[in-house]
């Protein structure tokens, strides 16, 4: 399903895409791909956040994290279990497994620096539910 912010009410494709959008995309991992569900093009230039949402793939304990095939730099982050209560950066890793299922959010300016790191409930997995409208942090840019 595609969804354009502009308002104009038309229907969004692929081709609609360009460099330089922001996108909010809800997708699962079927093996060594991921599976599209849903793509949001949002019109907000000024979006500086990134969440992304995966199982965890591999760590170094207290210093780093990789979701998706991509190494985040954990030292400098607030995290949260999946709760919303606050942990420490050590018992964060202390409850951390490989599989584990993990919202990092990231700013734009610095992509593989975690600002923000919690634990998911499995049953919230983006792509698996209803996709949130009004949240506008999940959004990439294309390029």
């Amino acid at each position: 399903m595609f969804d354009d912010d502009d308002q104009s009410g038309d229907r969004l494709s692929l081709a609609d895409l360009n460099v330089g959008d922001f996108v909010e995309v809800e997708a699962y991992e079927d093996g060594d791909q991921l599976i599209a569900t849903r793509i949001d093009r949002d019109n907000d230039e000024e979006v500086t956040e990134i969440e992304i949402q995966g199982v965890v793939e591999g760590f170094t304990p207290n210093v780093d994290i990789t979701v998706l095939g991509t190494t985040y730099d954990v030292t400098g982050a607030i995290f949260e279990g999946d709760d919303d209560a606050s942990l420490t950066l050590e018992a964060f890793f202390q409850a951390l497994t490989i599989g584990s299922l993990i919202k990092i959010e990231v700013n734009s300016n610095a992509p593989t620096t975690a600002i923000e790191v919690e634990f998911e409930d499995s049953d919230g997995l983006d792509g698996s539910s209803n996709f949130d409208d009004d949240d506008d942090s999940d959004d990439r840019r294309l390029g």
